[in-house]
């Protein structure tokens, strides 16, 4: 982020999942696949004016893994953009 900031760059807004599903878990992972929404995210330049392409798509497939770490919680190992037939529309 501070490469952006030295830059003259501000992001403004969040990501949000909008679908979430587990393909399969155990003890030690989870497999899921997700969608995230990154409609409300702007790239901002020291203008104020936006960089973001107004083609671009909001909502991207991803598949995900978890795994446990030593203090039980599950963290990301993984996120890939899927290339399958996109589950998100």
């Amino acid at each position: 982020m501070s490469e952006l900031s030295e830059a003259g760059l501000r992001i403004t807004g969040a990501t949000g999942l909008v679908y979430v599903e587990v393909a399969d878990w155990d003890d030690s992972r989870i497999r899921a696949y997700i969608c995230e929404d990154v409609g409300a995210v702007d790239l901002l330049d020291s203008q104020g004016n936006s960089l973001v392409s107004p083609d671009r798509l909001s909502i991207t497939p991803f598949e995900v893994e978890l795994k446990r770490s030593q203090d039980s919680l599950f963290l990301l190992s993984e996120r890939k953009v899927w290339t399958g037939k996109n589950f998100c529309e």
